[in-house]
């Protein structure tokens, strides 16, 4: 709910600073959010690095690169979305 709520805010602010972006800008920064969502699907590994505790260092990097690419990429959808006319 953060990551939506920053995007609304920042999307609009944008909107109201700069005046509404051209088709062009929010289509790129609408695939660079899919990016993020999808760059961070990449990041969930296997089995390969699960421990039976799963408190490893290697474990806790991984979900933290997974939270942030997906909160970053919602916040950019959410932004182009906010910010179109």
């Amino acid at each position: 709910m953060g990551s939506i709520t920053i995007g609304y805010f920042a999307g609009r602010l944008t909107a109201v600073i700069c005046g509404a972006p051209p088709h062009v800008v929010i289509t790129a920064v609408q695939v660079l959010g899919a990016a993020l969502l999808l760059w961070g699907t990449l990041f969930v590994r296997g089995w390969e690095i699960q421990s039976f505790a799963g408190v490893t260092l290697s474990e806790r990097v991984n979900q933290w690169l997974y939270r942030f690419l997906y909160c970053a990429g919602t916040i950019v959808v959410v932004w182009s979305l906010a910010s179109a006319p």
